[in-house]
């Protein structure tokens, strides 16, 4: 696969609905509980209209691969936690986070 994919977080439209209440996403709220709550309702928004943009693991048909980039001090660590957590609340079986210097 040689396309790169940009996905618009800004954009409003989704192509299936992520669930935003699951068990995951309950515990990372109580971990996250130092954050205000604008900031955290922030990072679990962006996270879900990112998903919401990758394929539906109810229903998927072949395979996809996400990757999340970002800039230093971004706020990647909290978006991606928050991103599995949907991720995981939602469906999907293996997420593989590789990081380093």
């Amino acid at each position: 696969m040689n396309e790169l994919v940009h996905i618009d977080v800004e954009e409003e439209t989704n192509t299936w609905n992520v669930i935003m209440d699951g068990q995951q996403r309950k515990i990372l709220e109580r971990s996250l509980s130092n954050i205000e709550d604008q900031e955290r309702i922030k990072i679990f928004s962006t996270a879900a209209k990112i998903l919401g943009k990758c394929s539906n693991p109810i229903n998927a048909e072949g395979n996809s691969i996400g990757l999340g980039l970002g800039k230093v001090q971004s706020g990647k660590t909290s978006s991606f936690i928050a991103l599995n957590a949907l991720a995981i609340d939602t469906g999907y079986k293996i997420i593989i986070i590789m990081s380093g210097n």
